[in-house]
Formats: C-alpha cells, sequence, structure tokens
C-alpha cells in the first residue's frame, strides 16, 4: 500500500478498527478504552480533514507516494483555510517544488528551509515568523 492509499484511508473520522460507542469511551480491537471529554487541542477543523494541531509522519520507501501524499493533504487543508502559512523543511525542494506548484500550494522561498544547515536556526527563525504572523491575526 502507497503512503497515498494510506493517506486516503485515514481521512474518515473514526480510526480503522475503532468503534466510537460514547465520548468517554471508545473500542480498540476488543479492549475498552476510556476518553476524556476534554480534548487536549481544541482547533475548529472541517469533519471532512484530519483534527488539526497534529504531527505527521510519513514513512515509505522512496517513491512510495510520501511526498505526494503529504503535498495532497496541505492541499486539502489550505483550500479549507486550515492553514494560514506553510513553513517547508526539507533537503529536496528542488525536486518537489513542481509537486508544490502543480497542487497550488503557494510557499514563500524564505519558507523552505534545507535541515542540513543549521537547524538551530531554523527553528529559531520559524518561531520568529510564526510569532510575527500570529500577531496580526
Amino acid at each position: 500500500m502507497t503512503a497515498t492509499q494510506m493517506l486516503s484511508n485515514s481521512l474518515p473520522k473514526s480510526p480503522r478498527g475503532v468503534k466510537r460507542k460514547s465520548s468517554s469511551s471508545q473500542s480498540l480491537n476488543g479492549f475498552q478504552i476510556k476518553v476524556p471529554n476534554q480534548k487536549a487541542f481544541e482547533v475548529d477543523t472541517p469533519e471532512n480533514q484530519i483534527k488539526m494541531h497534529q504531527l505527521l509522519l510519513a514513512v515509505a520507501k522512496k517513491g512510495g507516494g510520501k511526498s505526494t501524499a503529504v503535498c495532497n493533504l496541505l492541499s486539502f487543508l489550505k483550500n479549507d483555510k486550515c492553514l494560514d502559512r506553510l513553513f517547508v523543511i526539507t533537503s529536496s525542494w528542488e525536486s518537489n517544488k513542481p509537486l508544490f506548484d502543480f497542487l497550488g500550494l503557494p510557499i514563500d522561498k524564505e519558507d523552505v528551509y534545507d535541515p542540513d544547515l543549521c537547524a538551530k536556526d531554523t527553528i529559531n527563525d520559524i518561531i520568529s515568523k510564526a510569532n510575527a504572523g500570529s500577531k496580526g491575526l
């Protein structure tokens, strides 16, 4: 299964194997899991999207569709106005740029970082830009 297929299978509201019985418990592979009623991060996200605030890891062999899956997900999120700005950290920007362009993802050159360069400066720069941008919201 490619990363793109895995992404498309993960978009429904309930993850695979999870049956929602109530707001306080879920059954997962025969185990009754108690879930707190309060969410850890309350970010309004359309029902057809994955829940935001999250960390995402895409793992597959070379040519397995990682970039295609993640770029399409970002495009869906951008179109549904779930994202204000994208920061890209990649050592393969030049080879992936046509995919970002094809999907209409507006990425400023100043928001593209190479992880092989100074990682500490990269993170500090992104935090600084994000904080500056959030003041205008």
